[in-house]
This record gives structure tokens, sequence and C-alpha cells, in this order.
């Protein structure tokens, strides 16, 4: 028994590591549900019209549920609110907005105060603003594959127009052939580690770097379709792309103490890293830079093999263990009687 202990106490670092990784895995996907929108199941669009204005760049962000808007200095853009009152000012001095406009307040760009005269406060002296307009919300009764139109009135250079696009359903993909691809792959894990225990250090560094090329891909990919990507998204495409390298790295002969607690790292991290992006297994439109199903294809490797990566590393780090057999207990040396006899 004693023996068994002395093992566990024993036990490598990366072993806890990888444990304590997995036990905040949920609160790390939680809090990386804070990150952009990755999937949804409506794709908004700017309508061409609304494109060819002149000095006046709309986008649609954060997840199809905020609107960017670019002006050109020597443009005056006016948005109007839902009671047709000026809410926002683009103009050569900067961004303004309505003090009195019930529609900004409802978009938390000023506090509410009563008034029905216009009362400008400089937002930006910039020139583009960023912010969730509820004009851009599709109807509730839309159904998959409908078509629907959102519109803002603006008044541009004292004309009036608005800034327009479309919005439509997308069908929620079929959850079975992705569960089926990540049992695959899983299984094949399994069956590797299994049959090759020989080579199980290496397989780590394998299914290590397949988990970061899956995050990398999904990551930059979820970032260049972003026409306003944050800070924070392009941080974490450096981070992945960095273990991939240290992946790669551990590949190397004189790299290989360090092997098992590279791939620990690296799975975790990047089975971490793309929990968030989950949504693209619930949501039909996936806003990537690449094919919805290659998007899916990418998590779905992120995913799973980093988690085969970090279990793997579990087992391998306890096989690993040092254990040290208890000593040989010393049995007591028998007396003769003669000799028993010359001691008294």
């Amino acid at each position: 028994m004693q023996q068994r202990a002395h093992g566990w106490v024993r036990m490598p670092a990366r072993v806890l590591i990888v444990i304590g990784g997995f036990l905040a895995f949920p609160g790390a996907a939680a809090a990386h549900s804070g990150a952009p929108t990755v999937a949804l199941d409506f794709r908004l669009r700017v309508s061409h019209a609304t494109r060819m204005l002149r000095g006046v760049k709309p986008t649609i962000v954060d997840g199809d549920r905020g609107l960017h808007l670019d002006v050109d200095p020597d443009t005056t853009l006016i948005v109007l609110g839902d009671l047709q009152e000026p809410m926002i000012r683009f103009d050569s001095r900067g961004v303004w907005v309505n003090r009195h406009s019930p529609t900004a307040a409802g978009a938390k760009l000023v506090r509410a105060t009563a008034g029905d005269n216009v009362s400008w406060s400089l937002r930006s002296g910039g020139h583009a603003l960023r912010w969730h307009d509820h004009r851009l919300a599709p109807p509730v009764d839309l159904r998959s594959g409908q078509l629907a139109r959102w519109s803002i009135p603006v008044e541009l250079e004292g004309r009036r127009t608005a800034l327009a696009g479309t919005v439509v359903r997308v069908s929620r993909p079929s959850a079975w052939p992705w569960a089926l691809g990540a049992l695959v792959l899983g299984g094949a894990a399994t069956g590797a580690a299994w049959r090759l225990p020989n080579v199980r250090a290496r397989l780590l560094v394998v299914l290590g770097a397949l988990a970061a090329f899956g995050a990398l891909a999904a990551s930059t990919s979820f970032a260049t379709a972003d026409e306003i990507s944050g800070a924070g998204e392009w941080i974490e495409v450096g981070v992945v792309a960095a273990l991939l390298l240290l992946a790669v790295a551990s590949l190397r002969p004189r790299w290989s103490p360090l092997r098992i607690w590279a791939a620990a790292g690296v799975g975790v991290v990047a089975a971490t890293f793309s929990a968030g992006s989950l949504g693209v297994f619930r949501h039909g439109y996936v806003i990537s830079t690449l094919p919805a199903a290659a998007a899916r294809l990418a998590v779905l490797l992120a995913v799973v093999a980093g988690m085969a990566t970090a279990l793997l590393s579990v087992s391998v780090g306890i096989e690993r263990i040092p254990v040290h057999p208890a000593p040989a207990a010393t049995r007591p040396r028998a007396t003769s009687k003669r000799k028993r006899r010359r001691r008294r």
C-alpha cells in the first residue's frame, strides 16, 4: 500500500496540469462565449444600393447584431431613430448623438433625457461608429430559407434615403454526421494508442499538432471573416500559431524530455479555445472565410484531437511514474538455546 501511495505522490506535474485544465474546461468555455459570435441562424447582407452611397461605408459586424458606419469627413449623414427623430450625426467635426433620442438611449449610446428638441452630444472626434441596432433583427416568424428586408432611414447631405439590406434564415446542419466523425476520430486515436504503446509519445505530438492546426484554421477564418476584427481575435490566432510551432518543435530529439509537457499543453489550450466555437454545429450560418463545412471540420479537429491529446498525456504520464519497491522486511535472527544460556 505504501508503494502505491508513494507513486501517486510522485505523479508528474503535467498530469496535474492536464486534470486541472479539464476541470476548468466548462468555465473557460463559458468565458470564451463572450467572444464575437461565429455562427447564427440568420445571414444579413447590405444591399448594393446602400454600398453605392457616396462617402458612406456600412458594415454588419458582431455576429450580424451590430452596424458599423464609416463616413467620410466631408460628408454629413444623419441616422434617424424609430420615431424618425435625429439619432446620430456624422459631420466634419466628428460623431454626435442626440441626447433626446429614445432610440439612441435604447442602443445605450447616450443616457436618456427628457426633451423634444434636438440636443447633440459629441460621441467621438473620429468619423466611424459601431452600435447594436434592433432594426437589424430578423422577423420572429421567418422560416428556413425565407428572405426578409431591413431598413434604417437616414438623411445624406439633406436628402432622405435609407441603409437597407436583406436577412435570410439558414437551415441548421444535421448533427449526426459530425457526432459520428468525432467518434471515429476519437476511436482511431484510442486504437492507435492501444495497439502501438511504443509510439505513444510521438502519437501525442501528432494529435497535438492536429489540434493546434484545427484551432489555428478555425480562429483565423473567424477573425478574417469580421471586417473589423478586434485585438482579442488576433491575439487568439497568435497564441494558437505559437502552440502549433511548439508541437512541431517537440518532434526534435533534443526536445524529447519535454514532449509530453508540450503535447498536454497544446491539447488543453486548443480544445479550450475551440470550445467557444461549438455553436457552428447548432447554427446554419457560419461567419467564416472558410466554407461552413471546412470551419466545422477545423473546430471538430481542434476539440476532439485536443481532448485526446490531453487524456493520452495523462495515461503516458502515469505509466512513467517511478515506483520504488518497498525495502524487504528484516527478520530477527534466531538465537540458539546455548547462546541464550550463556547470556543468562
